[in-house]
């Protein structure tokens, strides 16, 4: 993220967490007034989008982790790209939320409305950004760096010789998207598993030493079939 953008998403984040608190501190001071009413209403409305801008900001401000951990003589062959479709949850369910509040629902279509904007929506919120922003997997000559966590961020290095299989979950919207989940699998048993990963069949048929590696399939291709001399 450039460097412009960074500054502004730090002044805006400032600016909405000083306004979501100025809201809620006169709504609860003013508190059965109509005037207070409204203000802790618009400050509690505005909790999902200050925590999103605010962990947005944090996020931004990291730098990538996987060029710090490489060894001197290891170079990154291909890395993941994580997929605009993780932030499709949260999409959906903030559409649901307006469906819910304006729609012929009634009084108990807002209260379920109120219940997944202020409990699931930010849980799904921290979920994409921890996704989008803070997930790295990249794949070296000899291992596999496995980067992720939103507050605080996990390296895991994996020897490419001691990954046993690579599977892929992909549903029916995420296989028209060209997105998957990769569930990598060690042979001590551990489990990785790393969602929302663009073209994630790339990947897989890096890692996976059970399918034939596209490298091998070039050199074969080019090879010419010997015949024998009559």
């Amino acid at each position: 993220m450039r460097t412009s953008a960074r500054k502004f998403l730090y002044v805006l984040a400032v600016l909405i967490v000083l306004v979501t608190a100025s809201n809620l501190f006169l709504g609860v001071h003013y508190f059965g007034a109509l005037l207070g009413n409204q203000f802790l209403l618009a400050g509690i409305l505005l909790l999902p989008p200050s925590l999103f801008i605010c962990l947005l900001a944090i996020a931004s401000a990291r730098a990538p982790l996987a060029q710090e951990s490489l060894a001197r003589d290891e170079t990154i062959i291909a890395e993941a790209r994580m997929h605009w479709g993780v932030w499709l949850a949260p999409l959906s369910l903030l559409v649901l939320c307006f469906a819910l509040v304006f729609g012929p629902v009634g009084l108990s279509g807002q209260v379920i409305a109120a219940v997944l904007y202020l409990l699931v929506l930010p849980v799904l919120l921290v979920r994409s950004i921890d996704m989008h922003m803070n997930t790295e997997l990249v794949i070296t000559q000899r291992h596999l760096l496995s980067i992720h966590g939103l507050l605080l961020r996990r390296v895991k290095r994996i020897k490419l010789d001691d990954v046993s299989a690579v599977g892929l979950d992909q549903n029916i919207l995420a296989r028209m998207l060209g997105m998957g989940r990769l569930a990598i699998v060690c042979s001590s048993g551990r489990i990785i598993k790393h969602g929302g990963i663009a073209d994630p069949n790339r990947l897989r048929s890096i890692l996976d030493p059970t399918l034939p590696h596209p490298h091998t399939q070039q050199t074969k291709a080019k090879e010419k079939p010997l015949t024998l001399s009559q």
